[in-house]
């Protein structure tokens, strides 16, 4: 659960005010590296404030935790003690199971209840269109009317970051969208994107991305379907290199399936098509 918790709170960080917006009603926050004192569990996954002074407090849930209800009211205790003020408190699921957790629980003379949302429900299509990377990002997450449509736009998101951002944005939208289980839509629109020299190279896909390639000789001479191998590996080539002539589409159409792999590889360090194909 840690690596989810880190991820989503990297896109939090950096912007994703429309999200934020849709699971808390507050359009910022200002957030803190907080640990609570007193307290088994110490470290909240987000605590904010708004320009109007508002306390927010955001958690990530992969997992029906039983003791839910117990952690938050004891977190907003712990936060009232810390800071004097109540914070308005949110837990977001992300995971893949029904979400079954209480939110709320009343006594004699008390009662609490903190917000619960599935992400599942939100309008992942907004959050794409929202222009902001990280909300296009949490969009795996969330309700999308079509899922590789909604990737392919998330990836052209990340291919306009810089280099060092890019790496981060795979990195994140890979591991998040095991969570619906979409990591071969990642893989195969990735190698359709212009940004193929920083996905070969990149440390999650582009390992994914050589081994279906040398799988899928094999899979094709077993069940015939080198020409779904050739179209995957024209359409990597004309993601780098832009609509092939003639002369290539030839090329291409007589090359022998057991070269396919040697190819794909090779657009790595390849400066031109006649250098690729040569």
């Amino acid at each position: 659960m840690q690596h989810y918790d880190i991820a989503l709170k990297t896109l939090l960080l950096r912007s994703a005010s429309l999200f934020l917006g849709q699971v808390s009603g507050a359009s910022s926050a200002r957030w803190s590296d907080v640990e609570l004192v007193n307290m088994e569990n110490r470290r909240v996954d987000l605590l904010g404030e708004t320009e109007s002074g508002e306390l927010i407090q955001l958690e990530f849930q992969s997992t029906n935790d039983r003791q839910m209800l117990r952690r938050m009211a004891e977190y907003s205790w712990a936060i009232q003690r810390q800071f004097g003020r109540m914070p308005r408190q949110t837990v977001v699921y992300i995971g893949r199971r029904q979400m079954r957790m209480k939110t709320e629980f009343h006594g004699p003379d008390q009662w609490f209840r903190y917000k619960l949302v599935d992400i599942r429900d939100l309008d992942g299509d907004e959050l794409i269109r929202s222009g902001d990377t990280s909300d296009s990002i949490v969009a795996v997450l969330a309700r999308l009317s079509d899922r590789r449509a909604a990737v392919r736009k998330i990836l052209n998101r990340i291919s306009a970051l810089d280099p060092v951002a890019r790496e981060e944005g795979l990195r994140i939208l890979t591991l998040l969208s095991g969570l619906r289980e979409m990591e071969q839509v990642v893989r195969e629109e990735a190698a359709y994107m212009p940004i193929i020299v920083d996905v070969m190279q990149n440390k999650i896909l582009g390992p994914e991305i050589r081994k279906a390639l040398k799988q899928g000789r094999k899979e094709g001479v077993r069940e015939g379907r080198e020409q779904g191998q050739l179209t995957l590996l024209t359409r990597m080539i004309e993601a780098r290199f832009g609509p092939l002539p003639h002369w290539a589409k030839r090329r291409l159409s007589e090359m022998p399936a057991a070269e396919f792999e040697r190819l794909g590889l090779s657009m790595i360090n390849a400066s031109s098509l006649k250098e690729l194909l040569k």
